[in-house]
């Protein structure tokens, strides 16, 4: 038995080495190149890592501040969108100590996860290895995840993501003895929520068609309740110092992603080409149109768990389709428009229309003989591979872009010459001016006025902060806090280049200021007067005693689930000692 089970585990770990080796081919252009990416998403989100990053480094932490990123203008981003994850990749890049090793680095994560995460799922549903392995690799073929090697979009590291937190569903349906793991479940969601908040929601919405028939079918269904509501209880927990910041800045008028009127023109398309944005390329609509049909023609057939499975992911592929009345409906709701793009449903459709087609496959080949299965699995994977090399091509052409003589980031640039921004790249993290040079104008999570229309904060994020023309000397202070020192020759209201909020600290050459003493601008910018010659700010944050709390609620949850993990571990050692 002993035997058995190391020769089950080593051919596992072999499709998994397949996965890192689908995912180091992928990335050959990059490595090869000694190419980076610089998408559009590439400044904001390597901007709260840098933050994440040097606050490690210097152990000066502010969990609301930005004291190193974005200009050092203490914009609150992190404490409200994935810490954690910010935290994490802060430490890739102190231990990568190169903006290319840690962008390599991450990108390597994202597709091993989403390979290995679709590899695991398909196993728990009873898939062969090598059909697992097609799945996997199909999977890391998809927009949603490439997306993140070429633009950095973070919603891509939630569809990595995905997958593996899909085991928690399928168990509701098919363990009828304890559907729902709290842990598991909450973990899972967890991880999500530390991640990027659409793909929580989208998880929510099909937590909750796996659980409904779940509930039925469990043999005792006031437990399955209570394990629920401790599953919330363990996301909320691991997630409470983020949730505890949320509901602290909700008085505040908060810029929020921005609206879109034309929904339908973000929708994803089946097509006959090569995947796009948007187009979902031959091989994965040909594979949706397949199990669309295999599951209409035989649905008498299929057990419960499938039936959902494809509900599920049809329900998703509708969201995010032209078939869906988006503009109608967002005429009549406009906060329909802060979706922004409805392919954002794509992750939860792709991962069930990958995994019911994987099912169907094997359903077809299941009485055949090893030469045909063989054969089907030799084509599946083909298949797979051959979607693989479309986003091979598009690591190839961001690699190829790169060492080219055109600007290859998208976003502002004050260097114009590619040759020299590679070399800026090429320096260790927190000795290149990076984001002093490659600039965006996101305004999120300002404090605004209203919210009605914040499509002005664009240009004056760009004006006030960016472009702000105080000459001012700026450092971090031993309470972790930013200090502001500079010249003035008038006593006259300067608008300084530092976003304050309601919990803001303000200290003026020595004195506390109340807020009735200070101004904000129309997206929070501090105004004060100083006085003749020079002066001294000092501007900090306050957190209240519910996020102190929540704060050790959250430590003490991490603590637990490190403990769960690690008693877990010791009991699986210990199984495979006595078999």
């Amino acid at each position: 038995m002993h035997e058995k089970n190391k020769l089950s585990w080593a051919h596992e770990l072999a499709w998994l080495l397949g996965i890192v080796i689908m995912a180091l081919i992928v990335l050959s252009p990059q490595l090869s190149y000694h190419a980076l990416a610089v998408g559009d998403d590439w400044e904001f989100h390597w901007n709260r890592f840098y933050e994440a990053a040097m606050q490690l480094k210097t152990g000066k932490f502010n969990f609301f501040q930005s004291l190193y990123s974005f200009r050092q203008s203490g914009r609150i981003i992190n404490a409200v969108y994935g810490s954690a994850f910010a935290y994490c990749h802060g430490f890739i890049l102190i231990i990568a100590k190169t903006w290319f090793r840690a962008e390599i680095i991450s990108s390597f994560l994202c597709l091993v996860t989403a390979g290995s995460g679709m590899y695991f799922l398909t196993r728990y549903c009873q898939v062969k290895r090598q059909m697992a392995f097609a799945a996997a690799v199909l999977y890391m073929g998809t927009p949603l995840v490439l997306f993140y090697v070429t633009d950095s979009a973070l919603r891509e590291w939630g569809a990595a993501l995905l997958p593996l937190t899909t085991i928690p569903l399928i168990r509701m349906v098919i363990n009828h003895e304890k559907p729902i793991s709290p842990v598991l479940f909450g973990l899972s969601a967890a991880t999500l929520m530390a991640v990027q908040n659409f793909t929580v929601i989208l998880y929510v919405i099909s937590a909750a068609i796996f659980f409904i028939p779940g509930l039925y079918l469990a043999k005792n269904k006031w437990r399955t309740i209570l394990d629920a509501v401790a599953a919330v209880g363990v996301a909320v927990a691991l997630n409470a110092s983020t949730l505890a910041a949320i509901y602290e800045l909700h008085n505040e008028h908060l810029v929020m992603p921005y609206k879109v009127t034309d929904l339908l023109g973000s929708a994803s398309r089946l097509s006959l080409g090569n995947m796009t944005r948007l187009d979902l390329g031959l091989i994965l609509s040909a594979m949706i149109l397949f199990q669309l049909v295999f599951a209409a023609l035989n649905w008498k057939r299929l057990k419960i768990v499938e039936k959902l499975i494809n509900l599920d992911g049809f329900l998703f592929l509708w969201l995010s389709s032209p078939l869906f009345p988006w503009n109608f409906l967002a005429d009549h709701f406009n906060v329909l428009q802060t979706i922004q793009f409805p392919q954002r449903f794509n992750p939860v459709a792709l991962t069930m229309m990958i995994l019911g087609t994987t099912i169907s496959i094997q359903k077809l080949n299941i009485n055949a003989k090893t030469e045909r299965t063989r054969l089907f699995s030799a084509l599946f994977i083909s298949v797979a591979g051959l979607n693989l090399v479309n986003g091979y091509t598009w690591v190839n052409e961001k690699a190829t872009a790169w060492q080219g003589d055109q600007v290859a980031v998208s976003a502002d640039s004050t260097i114009q010459n590619q040759a020299e921004i590679r070399d800026l790249f090429n320096h260790a993290y927190d000795q290149a001016n990076i984001f002093g040079v490659i600039t965006k104008n996101t305004p999120d999570y300002l404090p605004v006025p209203n919210v009605k229309n914040t499509l002005y904060a664009y240009d004056a994020y760009k004006q006030q902060i960016l472009h702000n023309h105080v000459n001012v000397r700026k450092q971090v202070d031993a309470d972790s806090r930013l200090d502001f020192t500079w010249q003035a020759k008038k006593r006259k209201s300067t608008l300084m280049p530092v976003i304050v909020y309601k919990h803001s600290t303000v200290f003026l050459n020595g004195k506390k200021l109340e807020p009735s003493q200070y101004k904000r601008s129309n997206i929070g910018a501090l105004i004060v007067t100083p006085r003749l010659g020079e002066n001294h700010l000092v501007v900090g944050y306050a957190p209240s005693k519910l996020f102190w709390a929540a704060a050790i609620i959250n430590g003490i949850s991490l603590l637990g689930i490190f403990g769960y993990g690690l008693l877990k571990l010791i009991q699986f050692l210990r199984s495979c000692v006595k078999q």
